[in-house]
């Protein structure tokens, strides 16, 4: 009955009932209350009956609602789709505060999947701001497609859910398994186009074109283009939040600590790379190894 519209509904109220308690922070959408009116508010199975059943239905006549759920939320001015639309060039992205924007919506991962909850819908549509002009506050909202692990599960075995353009590759894949490191890839997805206007990224027509390169591609250098260097760091990060494999791909938590100290994270990236350049070229035989090690040297890797 997951898929019915009540049973949804009521869902995504459990879940922002949950959200609403005791240090929850600012973050997101604040719940209120919820009410049912009509005839059939004690009978799930009436309200959730389909519309589209009913010998009498016309899809030129819109049918007239019997029931009415009414759910009372805090007011938000906008969303950050509406910021990206009102800064179409690449010199009106300005990266500190894409970092605020980024830095509000990692609290409130880091506080979600602390209760075990998995948002799967991370968008720019789902991410809302009080100013549009001058970013303050950002709050995480719309979990009607949220879902709590239960149990010790470590994952979920449901069908792949949410936005297509914004989903990781075990969601696409649809094979039910994966967990709430599905949300770090869609923010990654989200942090690299509040970077980049498509028109920055030369060598693809859209930046969705390399959503689905990430997506996709279980190696893929497209985030190394030297388009992309003008934001070394803020790319290095989108790297770890976008691996391919959630098992290597960072958590909320290290996601905000990497924000918030960038300098720390430059410097462990770096060792990560030595080590990496390091043992490659351990691996090669002596004549070879000191022009690869060069290599990795000059390439920075």
């Amino acid at each position: 009955m997951e898929d019915y519209p009540v049973t949804r509904m009521k869902r995504e109220i459990e879940l922002l009932v949950s959200l609403s308690g005791q240090n929850c922070g600012e973050n997101f959408v604040h719940y209120f209350t919820h009410w049912f009116e009509g005839p059939d508010v004690d009978d799930l199975d009436s309200l959730n009956h389909s519309l589209l059943d009913d010998s009498d239905y016309s899809p030129d006549i819109p049918p007239v609602p019997k029931n009415w759920l009414f759910i009372e939320m805090e007011l938000c001015g906008s969303t950050l789709q509406s910021w990206l639309v009102d800064r179409p060039n690449q010199e009106d992205r300005d990266v500190d505060e894409v970092a605020l924007i980024l830095k509000q919506v990692l609290r409130a991962l880091v506080h979600v999947h602390s209760l075990r909850i998995i948002h799967r819908d991370i968008k720019p549509d789902n991410i809302f701001v009080t100013n549009i002009e001058s970013i303050t506050t950002v709050k995480l909202g719309d979990f009607g497609l949220g879902k709590m692990l239960q149990g010790d599960k470590s994952k979920v075995t449901t069908e792949r859910v949410g936005s297509t353009r914004y989903q990781s590759p075990e969601m696409l894949r649809g094979d039910g398994r994966y967990s709430e490191k599905t949300d770090i890839f869609s923010t990654g997805l989200v942090y690299l186009q509040l970077l980049f206007v498509s028109e920055t990224i030369t060598f693809v027509r859209d930046i969705r074109d390399v959503f689905v390169l990430l997506q996709t591609k279980v190696q893929t250098s497209v985030l190394d283009c030297p388009d992309l260097l003008i934001f070394p760091m803020e790319v290095a990060l989108i790297k770890k939040m976008t691996s391919y494999f959630s098992d290597t791909r960072y958590k909320a938590e290290q996601v905000l600590e990497a924000l918030e100290n960038p300098e720390n994270f430059l410097e462990r990236v770096s060792s990560e790379r030595r080590r990496d350049a390091t043992f490659s070229c351990g691996l090669v035989p002596p004549i070879c190894s000191v022009l690869l090690c060069s290599i990795f040297y000059v390439c920075g890797i």
